[in-house]
């Protein structure tokens, strides 16, 4: 069933655009990035999602997991993202950011150092940064639908 939440949200995945990388020595051979003109609305699910990772292109991929997912899920609520990621990007994304390690630390601290050593410790502080920026995603979609919703019955 399409809702207005998915709609939106596929609307906004459409404000996205590919292109190329030009760092050297690099696994990523495109970003995404905002279209020209994107609707204020989604700027601002952006700016709140990008966070202190402003114009990061692993923030951008995430949003736009994130934005693509919501818009084919039934329940956005019990979604569970995977990411098929090489060796090399993983170490780009953790080198991308001082930052970054935290999220490598707290799955350390939370769990202990996993089984497949320093690599897995790695894939699962990435995949704690999307499912933050997932959550940002919905959050903030969520309270623009309802912004909507609530204009339209008044």
């Amino acid at each position: 069933m399409k809702t207005y939440l998915k709609c939106k949200a596929n609307e906004f995945a459409q404000c996205f655009e590919r292109r190329p990388e030009r760092r050297w020595r690099t696994e990523r051979l495109s970003f995404w990035s905002l279209r020209d003109n994107p609707p204020p609305e989604l700027e601002d699910i952006v700016a709140v999602a990008q966070g202190e990772y402003c114009r990061d292109a692993w923030r951008y991929d995430f949003i736009v997991q994130a934005l693509n997912v919501i818009a084919v899920v039934d329940n956005p609520d019990d979604v569970e993202l995977s990411n098929t990621i090489s060796n090399l990007g993983l170490l780009e994304w953790f080198a991308s950011m001082p930052s970054r390690a935290g999220y490598v630390d707290k799955i350390v601290q939370e769990h202990g150092m996993p089984a497949g050593g320093i690599m897995d410790a790695i894939l699962m502080g990435q995949a704690r940064e999307e499912e933050e920026v997932y959550q940002v995603v919905l959050d903030e979609m969520r309270k623009l639908v309802s912004d909507v919703q609530t204009l339209m019955t008044q």
